[in-house]
C-alpha cells in the first residue's frame, strides 16, 4: 500500500488540533510517548509508521471506538 505521508501528516494535523489544541500540537510530536515506549509521534511518523501515528490520533478521537 502506498501512503501519502503529506496527506497523512495533514490529517494528523487536524485530529490533533482537535484533541490538544492547536497551541498544543506542535509540542505533541517532539514529545516522548508512552505508546511508542518514549519515542516522540514525530519519530513514528519520519520512520515507516505514519498510518500508525494516524490510528492513534482516530482512536483518541473516537474515544476507544477506532479500529
Amino acid at each position: 500500500m502506498v501512503v501519502n505521508k503529506q496527506k497523512i501528516r495533514e490529517r494528523c494535523e487536524y485530529l490533533l488540533e482537535g484533541l490538544v489544541g492547536h497551541d498544543k500540537a506542535e509540542d505533541w510530536w517532539d514529545s516522548p510517548n508512552k505508546h511508542w515506549e518514549g519515542k516522540t509521534p514525530r519519530e513514528v511518523f519520519d520512520g515507516s509508521e505514519a498510518m500508525e501515528v494516524h490510528d492513534y490520533l482516530m482512536n483518541h478521537a473516537y474515544g476507544g471506538q477506532y479500529s
